[in-house]
């Protein structure tokens, strides 16, 4: 290939090296989840992704924006969510699409619940996405009073919650949450409203296909996967 020899990271075992550089973005998860699991030192790791989030995963913003657009022109009422901020890029972005709306933002801020984790699902760092704060999230929101931060395990931190929504995020990864939000949002999803199921089809993250799967099975629900970096499935009313 272009002169150079292409490799099996299998060679890594037996192999006197000093990093491995992992320059492909959209599947850095599951090459990470691999190294780990040949025995790869995790500080030996090390990673390039792109900084401009947006241009990364524009394909679902783009989707996301379109879906919103529909929102707004059919003036679907309720509220945003996102169960699973991490860092809050997507966050502040839906905030900016729907200005005059509340956005609930659900998050343990420190990582996986090792309720969830229980499960041994994961197939990679179960360590990841601690790197993040309420502050951190805060700062990034455009309109600060419109940002409800229930901070903690979902879905206890959904109790005594009764607005509608007519946007939804899922981006907790496991089966749990993923379940758990689909049993709170979408009886309260506004028709003509979206849920967004990040990592719908992710190796890393199995359980994620799996709580769709079962939930939509058992409510007769229809869901679309979409061909975004992030393998996201979306479902409407």
């Amino acid at each position: 290939m272009g002169g150079y020899k292409i490799f099996s990271p299998s060679i890594l075992k037996s192999t006197d090296f000093d990093f491995v550089i992992i320059s492909v973005s959209e599947y850095q998860r599951e090459i990470t989840a691999n190294l780990l699991e040949m025995g790869v030192d995790k500080e030996k790791i090390i990673t390039f992704m792109h900084e401009d989030v947006i241009k990364w995963d524009e394909e679902r913003y783009a989707m996301a924006k379109n879906c919103i657009s529909y929102i707004k022109e059919r003036k679907i009422k309720g509220n945003i969510a996102e169960l699973g901020v991490y860092q809050g890029e997507f966050s502040s972005f839906l905030s900016k699409q729907l200005p005059d709306r509340r956005i609930y933002l659900f998050d343990t801020f420190e990582g996986f619940s090792q309720t969830d984790l229980a499960t041994k699902e994961v197939n990679g760092d179960e360590s990841v996405f601690k790197d993040t704060s309420v502050d951190l999230v805060l700062k990034k929101m455009p309109i600060r009073e419109n940002v409800i931060i229930k901070k903690g395990w979902f879905p206890d931190t959904a109790d005594g919650l009764e607005d509608s929504f007519c946007f939804v995020s899922l981006d907790a990864d496991l089966y749990n949450p993923i379940y758990a939000g689909l049993e709170f949002f979408y009886p309260r999803l506004e028709k003509g409203g979206y849920i967004f199921i990040q990592d719908f089809d992710s190796m890393t993250y199995p359980g994620c296909k799996q709580a769709v799967y079962d939930y939509c099975d058992k409510h007769t629900v229809s869901f679309v996967p979409i061909l975004d970096r992030c393998c996201t499935a979306i479902i409407t009313k």
